[in-house]
This record gives structure tokens, sequence and C-alpha cells, in this order.
């Protein structure tokens, strides 16, 4: 179901705020953004990059920050959807770093969900996924 309008503008400031954080490097606040509870999970572009609660997540933003000079983002496209105190989105987004001197630009999907608590948005889950490189446009298989 679509999110209504307030629901819609509070998860896309949300993502905003996450990625602006991230981009500071800023540890501590993106965990705010984040729900306490023990079954968070993160799953990034790594092979041994999914991470399942609190500890494992600031461990692996940790990383993040300690690998990658500066980090830019850019949020392509975003769908958003809500039941209750539970929400939803599906997006694009552009991660350009610096790594050992090098840019990498990386064109990302992402999807997370969302819950309310207290009034406020949190993060429950993120995954963050890169389309195949070798699959053409137009194949659904390499």
């Amino acid at each position: 179901m679509k999110a209504d309008t307030q629901t819609e503008a509070e998860i896309k400031a949300l993502l905003e705020e996450m990625w602006t954080r991230y981009a500071q490097k800023d540890l501590e606040g993106c965990l705010e953004l984040w729900t306490g509870d023990p079954d968070v999970v993160a799953i990034g572009t790594g092979i041994d990059e999914i991470r399942v609660g609190q500890e494992e997540l600031r461990r692996a933003i940790k990383r993040d920050f300690e690998q990658a000079g500066s980090i830019k983002q850019s949020i392509e496209w975003l769908r958003i959807s809500s039941t209750r105190d539970v929400a939803w989105s599906a997006g694009t987004i552009t991660l350009t770093t610096t790594v050992n001197g090098k840019e990498i630009v990386l064109p990302a999907r992402q999807t997370n969900v969302y819950e309310r608590q207290d009034g406020v948005w949190r993060i429950v889950q993120l995954h963050l996924s890169l389309p195949a490189g070798d699959q053409a446009a137009g194949r659904s298989w390499k």
C-alpha cells in the first residue's frame, strides 16, 4: 500500500538524514536512526556484509568509514509504502567515494524496512545491492 503523504515525507527525510550522517562519517548519528532492537539487519554489497544486531551494525559502519575517503550519495528513485507503524522503501542510489586515492562510483539498489516507535520512524532493515554488470539490459539472465 502506497504510503500517505506525511509518512512518505517522514521516511524520505529519514533516508536523507541517514545518508547525510553517513557522508559525514557520523557513526553515532547513523546508529541513532536505527531501532534499538537486537534483530536489526543490514546487508551490504560485500560477500561478508550480512550484519545482525547493534554491535555488528556498528562494526560494519565503522569499517565502511575506515576504508573510504569522502562519501557522497544521491537518491535517484524512491518508492515508499506503509501500513500503520511499519513502512518499507525501494530505491536506487548512487554512492561515490574514494578508496586508496581512486574514485569509485556505485549505482546501487536499496530496500529498507522501518518501524514507527513512539511516533518516530526508525530503520529496522537495510539491504544494498549492485546490479549485475555483466547482464545486458533487457535480459533476465546473463
